[in-house]
């Protein structure tokens, strides 16, 4: 199975490469449609062209949030902003027990095919270090960060 999703990510990878702002006129209504579907109360709506998908940045709420569409009008994947307290336990814990030098630039919840996964971004001395993990708490070293 781990074989399996780190296939996924890699293959993922490639899809997020290269990103360009669009027009809302030339988002398709499928895609449009999925984005009103899953997040009716979506604003401040900016669109992009990663290759095959289109990614949605918005708010919901407060909240910073990313959804990529592909143009069949299929969501791939949902991030959104976290704070410290909506992480789970044991990212907590191994953030504590293994980055404690850094400082947490960002935290996202990214849904993913069914599964959550968080991915945190660090820094320390002017170092940026990204890493990924599942939602049980477990360090993905092979996993792709979304950006």
């Amino acid at each position: 199975m781990k074989t399996f999703v780190f296939g996924v990510l890699f293959t993922c990878s490639s899809l997020f490469a290269c990103s360009q702002s669009i027009s809302p006129k030339v988002v398709p209504t499928l895609v449009k449609n999925t984005l009103l579907t899953n997040f009716p109360d979506a604003f401040g709506l900016k669109w992009e062209k990663k290759q095959n998908l289109y990614k949605a940045n918005f708010k919901l709420g407060l909240t910073d949030c990313s959804s990529f569409i592909d143009a069949t009008g299929k969501l791939v994947l949902y991030k959104s902003d976290v704070t410290g307290y909506d992480l789970p336990k044991d990212i907590s814990a191994v953030l504590q027990d293994n980055f404690s030098a850094y400082l947490i630039e960002d935290l996202e919840k990214v849904e993913k095919a069914g599964e959550v996964y968080y991915q945190v971004e660090l820094e320390k001395s002017n170092q940026k270090l990204k890493q990924v993990f599942s939602d049980e708490g477990q360090l993905l070293t092979n996993a792709r960060y979304w950006e």
